[in-house]
């Protein structure tokens, strides 16, 4: 049930945003699935997916994957606090990770353990288009 909401919330943030012919809404599912699996194993809480973060992490990979631009800064906001706001999640506390040029893989993400692994985080968001990947935390 938990998988189906996620593809409901990315394909309809895809289409609203109208998201390019390329783009895949199952890569969110697999990232955030993924990323879930891996605080478990750590005895961490489960982060709940956020529609606001996921079109604010979809944002984000469309643009910088459309221009191969590696940058937390783009064009639907200067930052992923702004592009979260704009998308309706107003966060106090949030991180965003990055990965450009390569498929999204867990290992990558553990370089990051401080945001990865932070009990102060409760929501989600993840998306990649292009081989540029975006995962945006926050509370």
């Amino acid at each position: 049930m938990r998988s189906l909401l996620l593809c409901l919330v990315a394909c309809f943030a895809s289409e609203v945003l109208g998201a390019p012919q390329d783009y895949d809404p199952n890569d969110a599912m697999f990232m955030i699935a993924s990323i879930q699996l891996d605080r478990q194993a750590h005895h961490l809480p489960t982060l709940a997916s956020d529609q606001g973060l996921l079109c604010a992490a979809q944002t984000h990979a469309f643009d910088i994957g459309a221009r191969k631009a590696c940058s937390h800064k783009g064009k639907y906001g200067i930052s992923f606090m702004h592009r979260a706001k704009k998308c309706g999640t107003i966060l106090l506390l949030g991180s965003e990770i990055i990965g450009c040029g390569s498929p999204f893989e867990i290992e990558t993400m553990r370089k990051f353990k401080k945001l990865l692994y932070n009990k102060g985080y409760s929501k989600i968001g993840c998306d990649s288009f292009r081989d540029y990947w975006v995962c945006i935390f926050g509370q």
